[in-house]
């Protein structure tokens, strides 16, 4: 009897730790959650004159969210730091990474509630602590420690209009920047907007009205019971611009979203003004042969994992990741040439972009400018998409979108 009522007892002791822990990582998980209001963009509004800055926060899984600080003068980036909040060993540490530092540095959540926290790291010389109070779209944050402090402003950045469509059977994404004449931001495979269009669309934003858009299974737009086509995306962009009361705009696609800009020109063209095709591909022939075998063989865990983070920032349900690169792949392996004849019948201007390193060869770029008639053609140093800041080329640092830009620009207003 004793024998079992000892037993009984550690069953007791054993049950009552564990439920200790699931509760005590409830409590932690419910801590992290509270932090979901700081996802999106955040421009600075306390800024030195004649600089600017804003803090970019993305959730790429239940226990992360990551994040970029950057401080501009002009166009020029000139302060750049890498941001983590995460759950490790069931505490939660605000990480800062920045260019030149030997190591990153980690701060441990102190406070939090609904609308404000606290990290602090008391052995850091400065800052040791670091606080962000949220106020309707406002935020403050506060970095202090050794007797001083400084505020940092912030003011949520959001479209001037942003929503859903009901296009084709599928509800369709899209944000309207700026105004003036409309320019469509056309993304490429396994993109989202911001992960191939973020840094430059403040920049086109400036003089004309931006659209940038996202296709079937990519980011915020749902699937649909259909394979991916060029066709039938450059058809959903069309029947958009409808709802949206847009009889003719020009267009810029980036790598697939470049040959859905072909699509658009030669299926509707009567609402093609101009069309700047940034790594466009219209033939097998224009990437090396190796890449038709590597898209045979390709998995999730071989996408760049920028494009898997921007995804998971911003989709409704993570598992769509996988559609969404399936779909791309298949699309690519089935990839159907676009006829020479189609190409020659194109009467929009246009402007041919592409990287000498680019996964578009420059023999397929200058091949195709010579197809279209009057088009122009640009081959800029750099990867492919690097010359639009593109997430997977930022570690570079070129910054080339500040002549890339204006170059479009000019093409634009002629």
């Amino acid at each position: 009897m004793k024998a079992q009522q000892i037993q009984i007892i550690f069953l007791c002791i054993l049950f009552m730790n564990f439920n200790n822990n699931v509760n005590a990582q409830e409590s932690t998980a419910k801590k992290f959650k509270k932090l979901d209001w700081l996802i999106g963009k955040w421009q600075r509004s306390n800024a030195k004159v004649g600089q600017s800055g804003y803090e970019t926060w993305n959730k790429v899984s239940s226990s992360k969210l990551v994040g970029r600080g950057f401080t501009l003068e002009g166009e020029k980036i000139v302060f750049e730091e890498q941001l983590e909040i995460s759950i490790k060993d069931d505490q939660i540490f605000y990480t800062v990474s920045v260019a030149g530092d030997p190591k990153p540095v980690a701060f441990k959540l102190t406070s939090i509630t609904n609308d404000a926290f606290v990290f602090e790291n008391p052995d850091h010389d400065f800052p040791k602590k670091i606080a962000y109070t949220r106020d309707g779209l406002g935020i403050k944050a506060v970095i202090s420690g050794e007797g001083r402090s400084v505020d940092f402003n912030f003011q949520a950045q959001v479209p001037a209009e942003h929503g859903y469509a009901e296009i084709n059977g599928m509800k369709m994404y899209y944000e309207i920047h700026g105004a003036g004449r409309p320019l469509v931001l056309i993304h490429g495979g396994g993109s989202t907007i911001e992960s191939n269009f973020g840094r430059i669309i403040p920049m086109l934003a400036k003089n004309r009205m931006v659209i940038a858009v996202e296709l079937q299974a990519h980011g915020r737009t749902s699937d649909r019971n259909a394979d991916l086509t060029f066709e039938q995306d450059a058809d959903d962009i069309a029947a958009l611009l409808n709802h949206l009361k847009i009889d003719k705009a020009d267009f810029l696609g980036f790598s697939n979203g470049g040959t859905t800009t072909l699509q658009l020109a030669i299926r509707h063209a009567k609402i093609v003004n101009k069309i700047i095709l940034a790594s466009a591909l219209s033939k097998r022939t224009g990437v090396p042969s190796g890449f038709w075998d590597f898209m045979k063989q390709a998995k999730l865990e071989n996408m760049p994992q920028e494009l898997k983070e921007a995804y998971l920032a911003v989709a409704a349900k993570p598992a769509g990741l996988q559609v969404m690169h399936d779909r791309d792949a298949k699309r690519m392996v089935n990839f159907k040439d676009i006829s020479d004849k189609e190409i020659e019948a194109i009467k929009a201007p246009a402007l041919i972009l592409i990287g000498d390193k680019d996964v578009i060869t420059p023999e397929h770029a200058i091949e195709m400018h010579k197809l279209i008639a009057g088009s122009e053609l640009a081959i800029i140093p750099g990867l492919h998409g690097e010359y639009i800041e593109e997430v997977t080329t930022l570690k570079n640092k070129s910054r080339q979108a500040s002549f890339v830009v204006p170059m479009i620009e000019s093409f634009l207003d002629k």
